[in-house]
């Protein structure tokens, strides 16, 4: 099973909860200890801050800081990365998402026994590569792989390199 950032979260609670599903995990930048907490925030300011998510000026900041080679940070790979906000249940599931608090995931990491992956790029701007050591502490049998001039997706930046890893 491969993860990757907030997609990681969801594969390590997978792992830990369910682990006759996943034989091994691989975990590209992955969300693992922020934990958010439930939140009494009224419907309508859920709803601004969901709007500013999806917002084209965050979407492309976003965008800019989740590669080292900014030859990938264009106009349209900012469309793509957004095109999920415009799904029919993609608002009141933030809504949601928001006001439950998230990804409660740093509690399972300790809880995966497979056989777990951590690649990393090393200058991710949005979770930094010292989340790597917390990774190493915390699951039972893993091994970490930084990518040097590489930002938040290394699948990306460096696809041949990451597959040569997960293989």
């Amino acid at each position: 099973l491969v993860g990757a950032s907030l997609g990681g979260a969801i594969s390590i609670i997978l792992a830990a909860e369910s682990p006759e599903l996943v034989e091994n995990l691989v975990l590209i930048d992955a969300q693992g200890f922020i934990d958010g907490k439930e939140s009494d925030i009224s419907d309508g300011a859920a709803k601004f801050g969901v709007s500013v998510l999806k917002s084209q000026p965050l979407r492309y900041y976003a965008n800019i800081i989740s590669y080292y080679d900014k030859k990938y940070s264009t106009w349209e790979a900012m469309r793509i990365g957004r095109l999920h906000c415009f799904t029919d249940s993609w608002e009141r599931a933030s809504i949601d998402f928001v006001k439950s608090g998230g990804f409660i995931v740093s509690d399972k990491v300790s809880q995966v026994k497979q056989k777990t992956l951590v690649l990393w790029g090393k200058q991710d701007n949005i979770l930094d590569v010292s989340t790597t050591k917390k990774f190493q502490k915390s699951l039972l049998r893993n091994e970490i792989i930084i990518i040097d001039k590489c930002g938040h997706v290394p699948h990306i930046e460096k696809p041949i390199e990451t597959a040569e890893y997960i293989l």
